[in-house]
């Protein structure tokens, strides 16, 4: 996601699928996935600070709805889906500060 006129907006075409162990943390996920974008998108920096992004804009820190620390496996859970259906956003960290309070369009 990038910042466009005060807004987070999702970039189209620019789904880059990951393999990772299911009880990866956020953290973990947000490194890998930079590190992956950055090799095949010369657009994203690779100093620049990222956060991982629910699909509605928001902070991927715990489970939607509880209070457990985020895991693949525990929001694939939630989400019901298969893992190739689930999908989260980086986000520069400027871009997600200067944007938390406008709504994700």
């Amino acid at each position: 996601m990038h910042r466009l006129q005060g807004e987070l907006r999702k970039v189209r075409s620019s789904i880059i699928m990951l393999t990772v162990s299911p009880d990866i943390t956020a953290d973990e996920l947000v490194r890998l996935a930079v590190d992956k974008h950055c090799a095949c998108n010369w657009y994203l920096s690779r100093t620049a600070v990222y956060k991982l992004l629910y699909p509605d804009g928001q902070l991927v820190q715990t489970v939607p709805g509880t209070d457990e620390p985020f895991t693949l496996e525990k929001y694939r859970q939630f989400l019901g889906l298969a893992y190739t259906k689930v999908k989260l956003f980086i986000c520069e960290e400027d871009d997600y500060i200067e944007s938390k309070h406008t709504p994700l369009l």
